[in-house]
C-alpha cells in the first residue's frame, strides 16, 4: 500500500478522535469563559464601589477648598477678631443641611487650637492641636486624610453618631484644618444592591487593614491582612472546606482598598460539572489517541522519524550515513535520494577540498619564492656605501652574509630546515641590517645548541624579525634590541621574536592575534611575511599551530611561532596533523 493510501486510512481513524473530544473542549472553552466573566464581573463591581466613593471623597475636597479660601474662613485661620470672620458659622450650617445625608458634623481648628464646630463640639478644654489625628494630618499641608472610625478624639457629634457611624475626612490648610465628619451610612447606599452571589460580598478596608465599612457577615472578621492581595489583584484562601476568592483594588486618592470576597464552589458549581465530564471525556479521547499512534508509528511514522534522525545527523556533519528500508514506497524512494545526495556531498567535499589544498599550496610557494626588491635594492646600496667610505674591507663580509641569507632561504626548494639553519639565516640578515642601520639596534640570539636538529618551516622567523625592525624599532627613538629566542615544551617548540620597540596596544593585539586566527591579513603593525608564515603554519600542521602577539612585560612587541616538535629525518619530512583542515 502506497504512501498516500496509508495515510487516507490514518487520517480516517484520526478524525474520529475529534468527533469524541469535541464534547470536551466546548466545556472546557465554557467553564474557563465563565470563570473569567465572574471574575471580570466582582472587577466591575470591586472599581464600581472605588470610584464612587473616590468621587464622593472628591466632592468633600473641593467643598473644603471652596471654604478655605473664602475671606472668612482665612480670617478665622489667620487670629483675627471674631467680627472679621462673622457669618462662617452660618455658611457651613447651610452646606451641611444641604449635605445632610452626607456630613454629619463639621469643624474649623486653626493652629493657636481655636475650634469652630457645625454638628460637632469639644468634650473636653483640651486643645484638639495635640491630639494624634490632628498632628497626622497637619503633616500633609494640602492633602486629604481619611480616618475611619476615629476613636478616642476630643470631639462629640450633636447628632448621638459613634466613632463605627462615621469616617474623619481632614483637609490640612494654612494655620489649621478642616474636617468633614462623612457618614458610613452613605457609602453603605453605595454597597446596596451589590451581590456578589448567595455568600459572597463587598467591604472597605483603610491603609491600616481596619474595616471601614462591611456588612453583616461572620466571615469578614476572619479575614486577616496579610491574606488580602496587593494593590489589584486576588487571592483564594479556604475557610473551613469552602475556597473563597478574593478581589481588591487600591484606591490612590482615598488609600482604601475595595475588597470582594465569594466562594469559588458556589460561583463554578455549573463550571465543575462541565469540567469534570471533559475530565472524563478527554481521558478517553487521550486513551484512544494512544492507542492510535501505536498503530500510526508502526506502520509509517518510523520510517519518517528515522529519517529525520538521519538528516540531523548530516545537518551536524555526519556524512557517514545511510537510511535502510525495504519497501518501495515514498518513503523508500526519499530514503534512496537521500543516501544518493549524501554520496554526492562527501564527493564534492572531498573534491573541494582537493582543490583549495592544492590552490593554497601554489599560491604560498608563489609567494615564498618572492624576495622584496627594496631588500636587495637597500643590500647593494650598503655594499656601494662601504666600497666608497671604507675600502674594500667589509665588503667580504657583507657579501658572505648575504650570500649565506640566500643559500639557506632558497635551501634548493625544500620545505624544512634544521632550526640551527634557520637561525643562521636570521643571523646573516641581522648582521647586514645591523651595518645599514648601524647604531639603531642590538640583538641577542637565545637559542639552546640541543634545539638545533629539530626540523622547522624555513623562512618563518626572518619576517618577524624584520617586522619588529621597520614595525617595533625604527619609529622608536634611540636604540633597541631584538630577541630571538626557543625553548620545547612536550611536542611543542616555542620560538619567539621579541624588541623593545614602540610597540602595539592591547585592542591591536587583539586585532592582530583574531586576524591571524581567521586567516585574513593583518594589517598595519604586521607585514604580509607574518601572515603567509601564520598561514604555513596552520596549512602544514593544522589550526593548532600559527604565530601569536603576546604581551611584553616593559613594552614593545613578542610574537611567538608555535611550531609542532620534529626530529631530524633527513632532507625533507611531511606531517598529517589530526586536526589538520
Amino acid at each position: 500500500m502506497s504512501l498516500r493510501g496509508r495515510l487516507l486510512a490514518s487520517f480516517a481513524l484520526v478524525l474520529l478522535i475529534p468527533l469524541v473530544t469535541l464534547g470536551v473542549l466546548a466545556p472546557l472553552v465554557y467553564s474557563r469563559s465563565f470563570e473569567n466573566e465572574i471574575n471580570g464581573h466582582t472587577r466591575q463591581m470591586i472599581d464600581q464601589v472605588s470610584r464612587r466613593i473616590d468621587d464622593l471623597v472628591a466632592d468633600l475636597d473641593a467643598s473644603m477648598t471652596y471654604f478655605q479660601t473664602g475671606p472668612r474662613a482665612q480670617a478665622f485661620f489667620g487670629g483675627s477678631s471674631p467680627r472679621s470672620w462673622d457669618g462662617l458659622a452660618d455658611d457651613l450650617e447651610r452646606f451641611r443641611m444641604a449635605r445632610n445625608d452626607t456630613i454629619a458634623g463639621i469643624a474649623l481648628v486653626s493652629s493657636d487650637a481655636r475650634f469652630l464646630g457645625i454638628g460637632l463640639h469639644p468634650v473636653t478644654r483640651a486643645p484638639l492641636t495635640n491630639e494624634a489625628w490632628y498632628q497626622r494630618a497637619a503633616q500633609d499641608p494640602g492633602q486629604v486624610r481619611l480616618f475611619s472610625r476615629p476613636i478616642g478624639r476630643n470631639l462629640r457629634s450633636d447628632l448621638g453618631l459613634g466613632a463605627d457611624d462615621v469616617v474623619s475626612v481632614v483637609r490640612a490648610v494654612p494655620d489649621g484644618l478642616i474636617l468633614f465628619d462623612l457618614k458610613v451610612a452613605q457609602i453603605e447606599r453605595i454597597f446596596r444592591g451589590l451581590s456578589l452571589g448567595p455568600s459572597g460580598f463587598l467591604f472597605i478596608v483603610d491603609a491600616d487593614g481596619n474595616i471601614v465599612y462591611s456588612p453583616v457577615n461572620p466571615l469578614v472578621y476572619r479575614i486577616l491582612p496579610a491574606w488580602l492581595p496587593g494593590e489589584a489583584g486576588l487571592a483564594v484562601h479556604r475557610f473551613g472546606d469552602t475556597d473563597y476568592q478574593l478581589q481588591s483594588r487600591w484606591s490612590r486618592a482615598t488609600g482604601w482598598r475595595t475588597i470582594g470576597v465569594f466562594s469559588l464552589p458556589e460561583a463554578l458549581r455549573e463550571a465543575e460539572t462541565l469540567r469534570l465530564y471533559a475530565l472524563v471525556s478527554g481521558l478517553a479521547a487521550m486513551i484512544l489517541a494512544f492507542f492510535s499512534s501505536l498503530l500510526l508509528t508502526s506502520g509509517f511514522v518510523q520510517p519518517i522519524l528515522t529519517l529525520r534522525s538521519l538528516m540531523k545527523k548530516a545537518e551536524n556533519g555526519d556524512l557517514n550515513v545511510h537510511f535502510t528500508d525495504q519497501t518501495n514506497d515514498e518513503v523508500g524512494q526519499l530514503g534512496a535520494g537521500f543516501n544518493t545526495m549524501i554520496e554526492e556531498i562527501r564527493h564534492l567535499i572531498e573534491e573541494v577540498a582537493e582543490v583549495q589544498q592544492a590552490k593554497r599550496e601554489a599560491e604560498l610557494k608563489v609567494l615564498q619564492e618572492q624576495i622584496k626588491p627594496h631588500f636587495l635594492y637597500n643590500t647593494l646600496d650598503t655594499i656601494h656605501w662601504m666600497a666608497q667610505e671604507h675600502g674594500a674591507r667589509d665588503i667580504t663580509a657583507v657579501v658572505s652574509a648575504l650570500t649565506k641569507l640566500f643559500r639557506i632561504g632558497l635551501s634548493r626548494g625544500l620545505e624544512s630546515i634544521r632550526l640551527a639553519e634557520e637561525i643562521e639565516h636570521v643571523k646573516s640578515y641581522l648582521f647586514i641590517q645591523k651595518i645599514r642601520y648601524e647604531e639603531k639596534f642590538e640583538y641577542v640570539i637565545a637559542v639552546p645548541e640541543e634545539l638545533g636538529e629539530a626540523r622547522v618551516l624555513r623562512l618563518i622567523l626572518q619576517p618577524l624579525v624584520e617586522n619588529a625592525i621597520y614595525h617595533g624599532l625604527k619609529p622608536k627613538r634611540g636604540s633597541g634590541t631584538i630577541t630571538v629566542s626557543a625553548a620545547r615544551h612536550d611536542d611543542v617548540l616555542i620560538l619567539a621574536v621579541e624588541d623593545d620597540g614602540v610597540g602595539v596596544s592591547a585592542e591591536h593585539r587583539e586585532r592582530l592575534n583574531a586576524a591571524l586566527v581567521q586567516g585574513t591579513q593583518p594589517g598595519e603593525g604586521a607585514g604580509y611575511g607574518v601572515f603567509n608564515g601564520n598561514e604555513r603554519l596552520r596549512l602544514s600542521f593544522g589550526h593548532n599551530y600559527g604565530l601569536r602577539f603576546v604581551e611584553r612585560a616593559g613594552g614593545g612587541t613578542r610574537v611567538e611561532v608555535r611550531h609542532p616538535w620534529i626530529e631530524e629525518k633527513g632532507e625533507d619530512y611531511a606531517v598529517e596533523s589530526p586536526d589538520r583542515r
